[in-house]
């Protein structure tokens, strides 16, 4: 079988459940929690490795840093038979209550650079008094209604 080209894994190697991370060391060492794991592949910043947890297969997948080479991870972990990713990792975060080490279950995000800034002052989500206000760019989520004033789904 031909090997996709960024993270070198073949087709219906990996598991339908797929947990990624940005650090090839956190990969390994989340993949150590699994049982009867396996090295299935470890090119550029993508390790990978097939195991199970609790007799069931999950597949755990490192992609770097960046969005783009997250997004080239996904696209051909979904090509290789992921059916759910989840990313597991650090974040940064803006509220003052959020500790170092706390769990976190983020519903949206934002990142506060130039293009963005530009976005949230167009929705009039710009700098509040030095607190910016986190709002999603995804327009019709389907558990929580959108910032967005210009979207179908935003409050009225």
């Amino acid at each position: 079988m031909d090997k996709l080209p960024h993270i070198g894994l073949t087709v219906g190697s990996v598991s339908p459940d797929v947990l990624v991370c940005g650090d090839p060391g956190r990969a390994t060492r989340i993949a150590a929690q699994l049982d009867d794991v396996e090295l299935l592949g470890e090119l550029r910043e993508y390790r990978s490795y097939r195991g199970t947890f609790a007799g069931k297969p999950v597949t755990v997948c490192s992609h770097g840093i960046g969005a783009p080479g997250a997004a080239i991870a996904f696209e051909e972990l979904i090509a290789a038979g992921a059916r759910r990713i989840i990313r597991v990792g650090t974040c940064g975060g803006l509220q003052p209550d959020i500790r170092s080490g706390d769990w976190l279950r983020p519903f949206r995000s934002a990142r506060w650079l130039s293009s963005c800034g530009r976005l949230g002052r167009d929705y009039g989500l710009a700098n509040d008094g030095g607190r910016r206000r986190p709002f999603h760019a995804h327009r019709h989520c389907p558990y929580q209604r959108c910032f967005l004033p210009r979207c179908r789904c935003a409050p009225d």
